[in-house]
Formats: C-alpha cells, sequence, structure tokens
C-alpha cells in the first residue's frame, strides 16, 4: 500500500472514531440529563427514599460505560493523529 493510502486510511479511521465520538457525546448527554432528573433534590419531598434510585443505577452504569468507551476513543484518535502528522 503507498504512503498517500495509508495516511488516507488514517484520516477515514480518525472521522469514524470522531463520529463514533459524537454519538456517545449524544448519549453521555442524555444519561445526564436523566440522573440529574431523577436525583433533583428539589423534586422529592423531603424523603430521600421516594428517589428512584435504582433507575439512576442503570443510568449511571449505562453512563460510565460510555465513558469508558469514549475515553478508548479518544486515545486511539490521538494515537492515529500521531501517526498522521508523524
Amino acid at each position: 500500500m503507498s504512503l498517500r493510502n495509508e495516511l488516507l486510511l488514517i484520516k477515514a479511521k480518525i472521522s469514524e472514531k470522531k463520529q463514533k465520538l459524537r454519538e456517545l457525546d449524544l448519549k453521555a448527554n442524555n444519561h445526564i440529563i436523566t440522573i440529574r432528573n431523577i436525583i433533583d433534590a428539589s423534586a422529592y419531598d423531603e424523603d430521600f427514599t421516594e428517589l428512584e434510585l435504582e433507575r439512576a443505577r442503570v443510568a449511571f452504569e449505562d453512563f460510565y460505560k460510555i465513558w469508558i468507551e469514549a475515553k478508548e476513543i479518544k486515545s486511539q484518535i490521538k494515537r492515529l493523529e500521531q501517526e498522521l502528522n508523524g
């Protein structure tokens, strides 16, 4: 494979990973909003046991998985950009 083709392939991978990162960012924002709405201290009537923490826990676990995936993708992007820029 020629150097030009390799560079194009790296650029395509970077673009693909950045798109995936944007998708994860959207999902993460949705989880943050959900968690905030559930744990909003002003939204419950003095009894914290009425909070839907089970729902918040599930949202947070999904959010955590997204966070781990996004950190890995950012690391891959950084590595690919370093390859691209020499």
